[in-house]
């Protein structure tokens, strides 16, 4: 019902859209989406996935827009972790975990990870994200220089979307360790590279609509309504 009543209000957006004839912004993306104009209908996916990260450039997603985007993190979170303990034979208490980002998804998951007592280090590239990092109580890299630091892992993380993983940073890992890739597409293992026998590597995508879709639906739904209503299309 929410996911319906979601694609309604964008039926709605849609034709106030095709009205304004907007171009948004895509998330991690060089480009603009096509002009809204061009489409009959607006899904409810595609209206979150073009929130960007940095807000001001685009009138529609608005500051609202921006929690829900928040909101399916958590989700993605709480996935990651089920995943993890699913696929391993040990406890996250004393797993030694490497978080690679350290943006939304990053940030969260590192937190949830040091709350159940996992050994927890997040990489970055920022100073300021480095402060962060510390300041949290938890373990630094710098994700540009990961090669030769990656031996005493017992999960690796991803949530860059990038080649960050190349063949010199997963020919380190250990015997056993679980990579899991929460990045977009094209994820954060380099295409060409021949994963090494000692590790295994799981590609998880969409884990909101998989683990919470309930959660997941609201937020799009919660972010579509508030959306419509600062535009007064509702």
């Amino acid at each position: 019902q929410l996911f319906s009543a979601a694609q309604a209000r964008c039926s709605a957006a849609s034709a106030w859209a095709s009205a304004s004839g907007l171009n948004l912004p895509a998330a991690h993306s060089a480009r603009s989406m096509p002009s809204l104009s061009a489409r009959s209908t607006l899904s409810c996916s595609s209206l979150v996935t073009c929130i960007p990260d940095h807000l001001p450039a685009c009138t529609i997603c608005g500051v609202t827009g921006q929690h829900a985007y928040t909101a399916n993190d958590l989700p993605t979170c709480e996935g990651a972790i089920q995943l993890a303990m699913e696929q391993t034979d040990f406890t996250l208490q004393g797993a030694r975990c490497l978080v690679i980002g350290c943006g939304r998804i990053g940030a969260l998951l590192a937190r949830k990870l040091h709350a159940l007592d996992a050994l927890v280090t997040v990489s970055a590239r920022s100073a300021r994200d480095f402060a962060r990092i510390e300041a949290a109580g938890l373990a630094a890299l710098d994700t540009r220089r990961l090669a030769g630091h990656l031996d005493g892992f017992d999960l690796v993380f991803n949530t860059v979307p990038a080649p960050v993983l190349g063949a010199s940073e997963l020919a380190g890992l250990k015997p056993g360790c679980v990579v899991i890739d929460l990045a977009s597409l094209p994820g954060g293992i380099s295409p060409d590279v021949k994963l090494p026998p000692v590790c295994r590597v799981l590609h998880a995508l969409s884990l909101p609509g998989r683990v919470a879709p309930l959660s997941a639906a609201r937020a799009i739904h919660d972010t579509v309504c508030a959306v419509l209503q600062e535009e007064g299309v509702l």
